[in-house]
């Protein structure tokens, strides 16, 4: 909790959507359009023009009820962020399958061209240990339905990228350090004992 899934969630679409020109379709169960715009508006500084620019691409909601409807609109190659897996619809006694469920179809969006990124926390045993893919919490779908899994962690200063699955490349572990440029901005490090920062 805190160290910047949703950060790292809306800082990966701003840039997928101005960069690669894709559209990015936002399910936000966190935070909150309000939230978003606000971070926005203190990483480009205020500047309306860069902010329109950033989003004009970016689509956001506050439920997923519309997944369908937006598909229809929005065809694939976009990008499909859900923030987080956890509130996402379902019943209280059979959570778990429910969220299975989810991931399952959110899944099948991959085949169909999408690039899906789910945001998710991990259980609490699984706090201050080692980055691990089982962390995952409250659905097992994950741990075999993602192509690659990424686990962030406090490591002293910066956060910690870690790797725990990887399906299609052999590298897994650290692979990065992240600091905080301002609040709702990171910025790769390097080196992190030369604070050294990356393109």
């Amino acid at each position: 909790t805190g160290l910047g899934k949703s950060t790292l969630a809306w800082q990966l679409s701003l840039d997928v959507a101005q960069t690669e020109k894709i559209p990015v379709l936002y399910y936000d169960f966190e935070n909150g359009f309000a939230v978003l715009m606000d971070r926005t508006r203190e990483i480009f500084r205020g500047n309306l023009a860069r902010i329109r620019q950033a989003t004009e691409r970016i689509y956001i909601r506050e439920s997923i009820r519309s997944l369908d409807a937006d598909l229809n609109r929005i065809p694939a190659p976009a990008l499909l962020v859900v923030d987080s897996i956890q509130k996402l619809p379902g019943s209280v006694e059979n959570r778990r399958q429910g969220l299975d469920r989810w991931v399952h179809r959110l899944e099948a969006l991959k085949k169909r061209g999408y690039f899906v990124v789910l945001i998710s926390e991990v259980g609490r045993s699984f706090y201050n240990i080692e980055a691990n893919v089982a962390a995952f919490k409250e659905t097992g779908e994950i741990e075999y339905g993602v192509d690659t899994g990424i686990q962030l962690t406090e490591d002293g200063d910066y956060i910690g990228v870690n790797v725990v699955k990887n399906r299609h490349h052999p590298q897994r572990g650290l692979v990065a350090h992240l600091e905080r440029r301002n609040s709702w901005l990171f910025r790769e490090i390097g080196d992190p004992e030369k604070g050294q920062e990356l393109d």
